[in-house]
């Protein structure tokens, strides 16, 4: 799935970038989501959240150098994947989980 896609009711794309690029770092395609930097594998989505005892975002340059194509994050970083700004990572992981596994409690 790629990631303009995934990211439609969170956030936007990194500036400068739309959905028709071909650029990967504006709108690569995303094959896992993942808040755990240690679990993150070539083409995933890692959302850093903020807990009680780490703070994921202590963990983007891991996660990038782990092969993370895109970030989900609350505020801005410098690193060389497509970064999405979000205000609560917390939430925006639960959106796009949903969004990622075809929205699996409407079937409930």
């Amino acid at each position: 799935m790629k990631l303009a896609e995934l990211i439609s009711n969170v956030g936007s794309l990194p500036e400068g970038c739309d959905a028709s690029s071909a650029d990967p770092l504006c709108n690569p395609e995303i094959n896992a989501i993942t808040c755990r930097s240690q679990d993150i594998a070539p083409g995933g989505l890692f959302v850093a959240v903020k807990g009680f005892a780490a703070d994921g975002h202590a963990y983007i340059g891991q996660a990038v150098e782990s092969g993370a194509s895109a970030v989900v994050c609350e505020r801005p970083v410098d690193v060389n994947a497509a970064i999405v700004t979000v205000e609560n990572s917390r939430k925006a992981l639960a959106e796009l989980a949903a969004v990622f596994y075809g929205h699996p409690s409407k079937d409930m």
